[in-house]
């Protein structure tokens, strides 16, 4: 998923409908927050076509959910990136395995 959305800035951004994306990311959109910081860091010089109202935007979801909802519990949702890469969060440490919560649970999170 990192190497596909990367490139994000390479797309003429007339043609990139920001609204839509932040749209489609929904509930998982500290992913998206996560793959644009880390553009910014790859392409320092690329920063300038990431729209600022996107940026804005993300930064103050992460600024309005400083605690965690009272219901998630020990929820790894590294899983929904990778199947195996979190496998030991899941067999030893205890966390629950996001990708079986109802769809209506995770829209919570």
């Amino acid at each position: 998923m990192m190497v596909q959305t990367l490139p994000i800035c390479y797309t003429p951004t007339e043609h990139l409908d920001w609204n839509r994306l932040l749209d489609r990311f929904d509930s998982h959109w500290r992913v998206l927050l996560s793959h644009l910081v880390l553009f910014g860091f790859i392409y320092p010089y690329e920063r300038g076509c990431l729209p600022a109202f996107v940026m804005d935007t993300l930064l103050d979801r992460l600024r309005s959910e400083a605690q965690p909802p009272p219901t998630v519990g020990r929820l790894c949702q590294g899983t929904l990136l990778s199947k195996v890469q979190y496998a030991i969060d899941l067999d030893h440490w205890g966390y629950e395995y996001a990708r079986l919560l109802p769809l209506k649970e995770k829209a919570r999170l």
